[in-house]
């Protein structure tokens, strides 16, 4: 695994958020969150964190309002590109953030080279997924562009300069990425940043 700052699991007891009212799929999903939640610490903890993660990359998908086709960072590219409601993005974005810590914990079971690697390039694309939602949310929102696109480029920056290259199966996103932060950062007053 490479030696990557990152946020760490969520909290044990950590919630995913309030599901909105009258979402049956939302409240389905916090149901199994918290199920599954009380499980990290156990025994049943690999288990409990691969299907955490992907339970909250469901609820990012659901909140965007795209299916399972595809990588949650080509569906969230796709939503920013097509300029996807701002509430989708915003509803999105602490859920992917959470598929992210929870990629990273399950990380800690790998039992090998090639399955650590493997999780991490997963890790790579849902970071990627997260810096298209932040994009997304500064395209949409001028008075938070510039936190927005910070955000986005660090985690661009995180990705892209992976030292064991995991994050390589997302440079075409990546470069598309970073041309459509340039406009944003230029719009915000930000200066260009230099690759």
């Amino acid at each position: 695994m490479p030696e990557t700052k990152h946020a760490g699991p969520p909290a044990q007891r950590q919630t995913s958020g309030p599901a909105r009212a009258g979402d049956p799929v939302e409240a389905q999903l916090a149901r199994q969150i918290a199920e599954l939640t009380d499980k990290v610490g156990t025994p049943e903890a690999d288990y409990a964190l691969a299907s955490l993660r992907v339970l909250e990359e469901d609820w990012a998908r659901h909140a965007l309002g795209v299916d399972k086709s595809g990588t949650l960072a080509s569906q969230a590219r796709r939503c920013v590109e097509s300029r996807a409601p701002l509430d989708g993005l915003e509803r999105a974005l602490p859920h992917a953030s959470r598929a992210v810590q929870w990629q990273w914990a399950l990380g800690s079971f790998a039992t090998g080279a090639g399955e650590g690697l493997a999780i991490m390039a997963e890790v790579r694309q849902l970071e990627t997924a997260l810096a298209w939602l932040h994009a997304g949310i500064a395209q949409h929102d001028p008075g938070r562009a510039t936190r927005h696109v910070a955000e986005a480029r660090r985690i661009a920056r995180e990705v892209r300069d992976d030292s064991n290259g995991s994050g390589r199966y997302c440079a075409a996103s990546l470069h598309a990425l970073e041309a459509l932060l340039a406009g944003l950062g230029e719009a915000a007053g930000a200066p260009p940043q230099r690759h």
